[in-house]
């Protein structure tokens, strides 16, 4: 869970614990940061007392412990551990390093962080996190978006390839955890309208999901990695912004299944 200690991050970690509330659970809380500039420049150890690079991680280090108490407080549960990761580098870098090293099934942050315009769908962190080369799934959250049960997820698709099993599984695996269906939709084709190749490519994909839908009553929003214009489509259509995202990882060609 990626945080910047905003109220947007916040309600993407309550959201998170929620969410998982009824599975055995270790959550990362990860942060980052660097030390204030002073002329331009790092000053990395002053005559009289710590570097300012050490403040910078006391500060952010002392967040993060009362974050994961506020956490633990406010919604304890016997299945979830916290732990704890501050590193003085940029947040890519480290979400990359995180999901390589222990193992990570999901990234989770706020759709936006504190400092973004409202008029932004998706803040600079989120579509730098969507950007990366990972293999685990990433769960946006909207601002103040309340908790509700899993029951329908609509799987937005542009039909220009067809999806390998790897990914499917990935969305397969979280509806069957949440008790959810899943919805084959789009966000701009006209399912009666389709070329030839696109008609194959749903024809495919509903061997293994289900037929289509152009339901709108959605719980949460899966959308493949490679869907483009999000962030345009989003600030188009306020309804589906102010939902959760699944964003889910595109996998090598070699491993799709025709």
């Amino acid at each position: 869970m990626a945080t910047d200690f905003s109220e947007n991050s916040w309600n993407s970690c309550v959201y998170a614990l929620h969410l998982f509330k009824d599975l055995n659970c270790t959550f990362f809380l990860v942060h980052t940061y660097t030390p204030p500039l002073v002329g331009g420049r790092v000053v990395a150890q002053t005559n009289n007392g710590p570097s300012h690079k050490n403040i910078a991680y006391y500060s952010a280090s002392n967040k993060l412990e009362n974050l994961m108490q506020r956490l633990q407080k406010e919604h304890p549960n016997t299945k979830h551990l916290f732990k704890i990761v501050c590193s003085f580098c940029f947040l890519t870098d480290e979400i990359q390093d995180t999901v390589s090293q222990k193992h990570i099934d999901f990234i989770i942050a706020g759709m936006k962080g504190g400092s973004q315009a409202s008029e932004i769908p998706i803040g600079s962190n989120a579509r730098r996190i969507i950007n990366l080369h990972i293999s685990c799934p990433i769960l946006l959250i909207p601002l103040a978006y309340q908790y509700k049960s899993i029951k329908a997820i609509g799987f937005f698709v542009s039909l220009n390839r067809i999806y390998s099993t790897n990914e499917l599984a990935v969305l397969k695996s979280f509806a069957q955890n949440f008790k959810g269906s899943i919805k084959i939709t789009s966000l701009t084709l006209d399912f009666s309208c389709l070329s030839e190749i696109q008609e194959y490519h749903l024809s495919v994909l509903e061997k293994q999901l289900g037929k289509r839908t152009m339901a709108k009553s959605f719980s949460i929003l899966a959308l493949p990695k490679d869907l483009d214009n999000l962030s345009k489509f989003l600030s188009k259509n306020s309804m589906y912004k102010k939902m959760p995202f699944l964003i889910i990882p595109k996998v090598e060609r070699h491993e799709e299944v025709y």
